[in-house]
């Protein structure tokens, strides 16, 4: 079963740079069926340019709305941006349970685009 990203259907994918209200809803699935995260003990979002790893943000559990649609909502505050440019990114989700780690998608990770602002 491949492990599946993506955005949801009312998420962007992408944000201007020094802007510290988006959020990005991420659908974790397995094999584009949402995976259930209620039991889960962390979930840890890295962020990578095609230089490597730039970033990681620890996702708080309480913030899971709905942890049975596989959502997981990944907030662009003042900490996070501070490390971005404008360019292109890439992501991945790392979910740990009882069972270990599983790494959100299988294949690949997925894109986004952090676009210039006037400053």
């Amino acid at each position: 079963m491949a492990k599946t990203l993506s955005f949801s259907d009312e998420s962007s994918q992408s944000v201007k740079h020094g802007d510290t209200t988006t959020v990005f809803d991420l659908v974790c699935g397995d094999d584009n069926v949402p995976t259930d995260l209620s039991d889960v003990t962390g979930i840890t979002i890295k962020i990578g340019s095609d230089l490597g790893k730039v970033s990681d943000k620890e996702i708080d559990l309480t913030t899971l709305d709905d942890p049975e649609t596989g959502v997981v909502k990944l907030k662009f505050d003042t900490d996070l941006m501070t490390n971005l440019t404008v360019g292109k990114y890439q992501l991945e989700v790392w979910v740990t349970d009882s069972n270990g780690t599983s790494i959100y998608p299988s294949d690949g990770t997925l894109q986004f685009q952090i676009n210039s602002s006037l400053e």
